[in-house]
């Protein structure tokens, strides 16, 4: 259903989207970082469009799944024109059935704190807030710290 993404410049439309910063030389750094980190993105396309994005970091290097660090959703982004028809969600689930086929049992992400609608849209996926950091994107804004466990066969 979504593909694995090789090509990284045909992510900077969403991910700057997802970022909320311009698709310049700092979205070029940050995407530069990602690489090197080693994450994933996996997209949704319509013909040669990508649609939607999202991104998973999970520690390839020690394999020390969750006890030092854990799996990390950094980016999920719909196309405005795509958005309320539940590719959001799906993209979601999709990353978190990743990091939970690896052995991975818990998954972080953040967001931005002051955006109801992103807060409500994760934590109806399951997510809660497990920390705030004020003015971490400047001044006024929040980090909103998010995780989701991996639910246990009686759930």
């Amino acid at each position: 259903m979504f593909t694995l993404v090789t090509d990284w410049d045909k992510l900077l439309p969403l991910l700057s989207i997802a970022i909320g910063i311009p698709n310049d030389s700092g979205l070029q750094k940050i995407v530069a970082i990602e690489r090197a980190k080693g994450t994933q993105y996996w997209a949704a396309q319509a013909g040669d469009e990508i649609i939607g994005l999202v991104g998973l970091w999970m520690d390839q290097q020690t394999h020390q799944l969750d006890a030092i660090l854990p799996a990390e959703i950094m980016d999920v982004a719909v196309h405005p024109n795509q958005q309320g028809q539940g590719l959001g969600k799906q993209l979601v689930k999709f990353a978190l059935q990743k990091a939970w086929d690896a052995g991975y049992r818990t998954v972080w992400l953040s967001t931005d704190g002051n955006d109801r609608k992103n807060l409500s849209f994760y934590i109806g996926l399951g997510f809660r807030i497990a920390a705030t950091i004020p003015d971490w994107f400047g001044p006024g804004t929040v980090r909103a710290i998010l995780r989701i466990d991996k639910p246990t066969q009686h759930e």
